[in-house]
């Protein structure tokens, strides 16, 4: 039995009876010795029962002197319960009384009250081989085994004191050990077909109406199936295991139960447990050979459901209607599961594994609650877990040869949607929910120290944790409001392969979803700090993948992921005519962090090819409104977006190295922002602060004495915050919006770098960064319907397609676009002439940059619309440079080939633009000085941000006109102007420099 659920037992069996001791002695201090106290049931009160089977059969020891049937064993350890014990005789806590009520009479006192549990633990070991000295071998084993104890407990504290409470334990715990090899020194072989299920709890129904301390549950519900099954271990010799498991472990049961008109009446205090416990399937080999080929499937179920509230499926259900303190809910839940599956582990020896899993884990379920009326009821605290953990098909060896193909499925869910109602209530109908959900895995990879290891993995996974989150709060204090933080937190690594000195290789196929949390709702009027909601979804956690690390050894790994994780969803709320109510604060965080297809290594040769389909979400839209309230509808929302990222990397010494990955990444943290401040004060305003920061580098290449190639396919989107509107009509301090969005987008990407090898990176990368958007307010009265504060900001700062190189060759070659977006404002800095870093010459006076790489330039087709210079610029004079600043009106330079009737744009004529935004790219910049020759360097500088103030024209003034001879000018034989500058000829406003 799992240690969390001895605790839980042992917890509730103290707590039962000390309440049920507490329930004597009051009886029999206000007894005669012969009385019979109304409402107790002597021998009802405590019933527990347990159930042990143990089943040893068909186990075969190999020895010295021959292969010998194990002992065996087939027995049921049972304790009988309380009323087997006493046959009808009262219960020692009353004494000498004689007779019983069959069930507790409504109005009594100390009445009703149960203390129930059905404990089962079979446990089956079967079908096992074992060589200690000779051979053993176990054929054609079935080995089967069910158990069950279960009920229905209702009982009734209606109108009663200390009446009609419940403590109530199930406990399904199967444990199995079948299908087992084990060499110690000779040959084991085992084929085995297992299957085992256990059965343990019911529903549970009271009733605390009217009474004190009535009606209230407290319950523990587990289910945990154990399995060691169809592994084949050996020491020196050989073993072998075909065999199949099936285990089962269930503990039905809801709660109904009433508190209505009581006080400390119809709470419930529940938890559903069903962590599975696995290691299943695994080869691990000594001096000698290991073969495995299994099938092992597990279920574990805590909670079942009946029709409540409005028909829905509910697994819990309470009401707290005009109480004080009832009608409470806390339901922690956890579900597993737990596995070491498939693996392949060898030392001198050889071991290989074919073998699949499935398992399924699910506890509890939808729960209602009402405190309408009340004062500190129909509250909620709900802590849905689910953090399936697995490590399966790995393949890891020394000195051996090492194989390993599994597929694993899991289902992991815990908990459901909430609702409770707190209509006219006092500090009721409040939830508190923290639901916590991720995948925990290590699957497919590959890991040798001078040997060669294989590794195959197919993962799927489904995760769903918590769900809707729904109250109410109409015309009530401190009540309806709901917090809800959910966290994801998924950490694994799939599809490696580490050599040191031999061959690796990992390949895994993994699909995986995760939902934590859901949408909130506390949509309510009339309130007095109520119906507020906060949210706090965080999306976290970090996945390797696909990467090919060696040093002196060949590595090799493919991996494709398809991952989706959302955190929370919409929050809703309303504040109408209601005093401080209908807030909401909405801080989301989207934050997965991921290293996947990089080949790293170090005299060796290698390779990884990675595909990545990436969608992650945290929160959603906020909603709300304060129209006539004081304090009431405002938003505070922070969404906060990034994703770090290095990927398909190709860096080698002494080695080849390749790296392919293909891309695809969403990431959205938080939403659109409505509200409403009409007619109220303080109410309706917004104050946001988004940001998004991908973070990423990807497809770069290094080879020092050896080849690197990396190739990288990259489509990116990262949107934080959204839309803001709101409107504060006839209001006071209402209706206002501050907004701060930021983006800044790190990147390095499509760099090589060739020391004495050939390096070549070859990108194209498609990027969008995004952070808040529109906004929107009206309003009349008192600062009302104002966009008071307005910070946009974005910091730029990207490497990309460089290449260096010391006695070697690198190449680059980068198809690279990227837009950010802060607010409404947008820009891209993809567009910037990028000049070659490796120039081995000086520039003279009349050189000019080879601009063979320059084939076009981006069309602009809506530059009529922009007015970044404050209106157009005069164009007249100049024969086809009428979208030259500065040359209007300056005479022809006749004679010079190319530039007939063009005037140098300096002297009087020169119109001076004075200072502009100017954003220089990630380039040398080198300004020729006439007489000067100019060094070209080989190191690349380093990005610099965008420098506010650069006067473009620094030699204003400075020259007289030029007189007497004129100088031809150099052709620029390689610049198509046609396509760099298409459909500019009649263009008379500049373009927006941003």
């Amino acid at each position: 039995m799992s240690t969390w659920a001895k605790r839980g037992i042992k917890t509730a069996l103290v707590t039962g009876g000390l309440l049920m001791l507490g329930t004597g002695i009051a009886s029999a201090q206000d007894a005669s010795p012969d009385a019979q106290p109304k409402g107790v049931d002597a021998t009802n009160v405590l019933d527990v029962k347990a159930k042990v089977p143990v089943v040893v059969d068909q186990n075969k020891v190999g020895l010295l002197n021959g292969t010998q049937d194990a002992p065996e064993f087939n027995r049921t350890i049972e304790t009988p319960s309380v009323n087997e014990v006493l046959g009808g005789r009262s219960n020692p806590l009353f004494r000498g009384v004689q007779g019983t009520l069959s069930r507790a009479e409504t109005g009594t006192a100390i009445g009703g009250n149960k203390v129930v549990g059905d404990v089962v633990a079979p446990v089956t070991v079967c079908g096992n081989a074992i060589a200690a000295g000779g051979n053993a071998s176990v054929q054609g084993a079935e080995c089967d085994q069910s158990v069950e104890s279960t009920r229905t407990t209702e009982t009734t504290g209606e109108r009663g004191t200390i009446a009609g409470n419940v403590v109530s334990v199930a406990a399904a715990e199967s444990a199995q050990a079948t299908g087992n090899a084990i060499a110690v020194v000779g040959n084991a072989d085992a084929s085995t077909t297992a299957s085992q299920d256990a059965t343990a709890g019911g529903d549970v129904t009271t009733n605390g109406e009217r009474g004190t301390i009535a009606g209230n549950i407290v319950a523990v519900q587990n289910a945990t199936p154990v399995q060691v099954t169809n592994n084949a271990i050996s020491g020196v010799g050989n073993a072998r295991s075909e065999s199949t498991a099936d285990n089962t472990a269930t503990a039905p049961g809801s709660f109904l139960t009433d508190g209505d008109r009581g006080a400390i009446a119809g709470n419930v205090i529940a938890s559903p447990t069903a962590p599975i416990a696995a290691l299943n399937g695994n080869g691990i080999a000594g001096v000698g050979n290991v073969e495995t080929s299994a099938e092992n499937t597990a279920t574990a179920d805590a909670g079942t459901t009946h029709p409540g509230m409005n028909g829905i499926e509910s697994w819990l259900e309470t009401s707290g209607h005009d109480a004080v303190l009832g009608g409470n809910a806390v339901q922690p839940q956890v579900s597993g599961p737990v596995s070491v599956d498939d693996n392949a582990g060898g030392v001198l020896g050889n071991s290989d594994v074919i073998s699949s899993t499935e398992n399924y884990s699910e506890v509890g379920g939808f729960t209602s609650t009402r405190g309408t009326d009340s004062v500190l009821s129909g509250n909620l605290g709900d802590a849905p877990v689910a953090l399936p953990s697995s490590v399966g098909g790995n393949a890891a060896g020394v000195l051996g040869n090492t194989s390993a193909d599994h597929t694993n499925d899991v289902t992991s869910v815990a908990g459901s949607g909430t609702f409770t109602d707190g209509d006219g209530s006092v500090l009721g109908a409040n939830q508190v929910v923290a639901p916590v959900g991720g995948a925990i895995d290590q699957c497919g990879s590959g890991v040798t120290a001078a040997g060669v290891a294989d590794a195959v993995c197919s993962n799927n996974v489904l995760n769903e944790v918590g769900g809707y989150n729904g109250t109410r709060g109409n015309d009530s204090v401190g009540a309806g409001n709901v917090g809800q933080i959910p966290i994801m937190v998924p950490g694994e690594s799939f599809g490696n392969s580490l050599a040191v000195g031999g061959n690796a290789s990992g390949t895994t196929v993994e699909e995986k979803g995760v939902q934590v949390g859901g949408d909130t709702n506390t949509r309510d009027d009339n309130g007095v700090i109520s119906s507020n909601a906060a949210q706090i979804p965080a999306v976290l956690g970090a996945q390797a993948f696909g990467n090919s690390p060696a040093v002196v050894g060949n590595s090799n790994s493919a991996a494709d992921a398809q991952t989706t994780l959302n955190a929370g969803g919409d929050a809703v709320a309303n504040g109408d005519h209601g005093s401080l109510s209908g807030n909401i604060l909405h801080a989301p965080t989207t934050n997965p962090v991921q290293a996947y297809g990089n080949t790293p290594i170090v005299i060796g040769n290698g390779s990884s090819t990675a595909s990545n389909v990436l969608d992650a979400t945290s929160g959603g839209k906020s909603t709300t409104s304060g129209t006539n309230g004081a304090g009431a509808g405002n938003v505070i929302a922070i969404p906060q977006g990034t994703s770090p990222t290095a990927a398909g990397h190709s860096a080698g010494v002494l080695a080849n190295t390749e790296s392919q990955i293909d891309n695809t990444f969403s990431g959205v943290s938080g939403g659109d922002i409505a509200t409403n401040g009409d007619g109220g004060a303080l109410s309706g305003n917004g104050i946001t602060a988004q940001s998004a920061t991908p973070s990423q580098a990807f497809g770069d290449g290094v080879a020092v004495g050896g080849n690197s190639d990396a190739s990288s396919v990259n489509d990116s989107t990262l949107v934080s915050g959204g839309n803001n509107e709101t409107s504060g009509e006839d209001a006071s301090v209402s209706g206002n919006l501050i907004t701060v969005p930021a983006t800044t987008q790190p990147s390095a990407h499509g760099d090589s770098v060739a020391a004495l090898g050939n390096a070549d990176s070859e990108v194209v990368s498609t990027a969008l960064s995004q952070a808040g958007g529109e906004s929107t307010t009206q309003g009349s009265g008192s600062l009302a319907g104002n966009h008071l504060l307005n910070v946009p900001a974005n910091v730029v700062a990207r490497a990309y397609d460089q290449p260096v190189e010391v006695l070697g060759q690198a190449d680059t070659d980068v198809a690279d676009e990227n837009t950010l977006i802060t607010g409404t404002k947008q820009s891209s800095d993809g567009k910037s002439i990028m000049l070659p870093a490796e120039l081995d010459s000086l520039m003279g006076a009349t050189d000019v940059p080879s601009l063979d790489n320059l084939r076009t330039m981006p069309r602009v087709d809506t530059l009529r619309d922009e007015r970044s210079f404050h209106g157009t610029l005069p164009t007249e004079g100049v024969p086809g440079l009428d979208i030259v600043p500065g040359l209007a009106g300056v005479p022809g330079l006749d004679g010079v080939p190319g530039l007939d009737g063009v005037g140098l744009p300096i002297g009087r004529t020169q119109r001076n633009m004075g200072t502009l935004p100017v954003v220089i790219p990630g380039l040398p910049l080198v300004l020729p000085v006439p007489g000067v020759a100019q060094p070209r360097t080989l190191t690349p500088s380093l990005p610099t941000p965008a420098l506010n103030g650069l006067t473009v024209d620094p030699l204003a003034g400075a020259l007289a006109p030029i007189r007497g001879e004129r100088t031809a000018a150099p052709a620029l034989a390689n610049l198509d102007t046609l396509s760099m500058f298409g459909d500019l000829d009649d263009t008379t406003v500049l373009p927006r420099l941003s």
